[in-house]
């Protein structure tokens, strides 16, 4: 998955145009459902809120990375240009 100079101006220019339609799917909302649902399970834990806290933020970032890692390589997989679009599309979510 080499890095190609196009893939940021192409999210950029995307944005521009697109915007953030409301009938598109937004990955921000699927987090902030997980968060509404997971919130209070990690508060519950017996350790401090501070490290609860941690755990959950950690949690959280490290499954959207894990999500759009095997997205973007699964994209790449099936044919380069779809790895570049899968790419492009997940930072215009951005």
């Amino acid at each position: 998955m080499p890095p190609e100079w196009y893939i940021l101006p192409a999210a950029f220019l995307l944005d521009m145009t697109a915007g953030d339609p409301c009938h598109l799917p937004h990955p921000v909302r699927l987090m902030g459902r997980t968060i509404d649902r997971l919130e209070i399970p990690f508060r519950l834990l017996p350790v401090k809120a501070v490290y609860s806290g941690a755990a959950f933020a950690l949690s959280l970032i490290a499954c959207a990375w894990l999500i759009a890692f095997l997205v973007v390589l699964t994209a790449w997989r099936i044919h380069p240009w779809v790895g570049q679009a899968a790419q492009i599309i997940l930072i215009y979510y951005c």
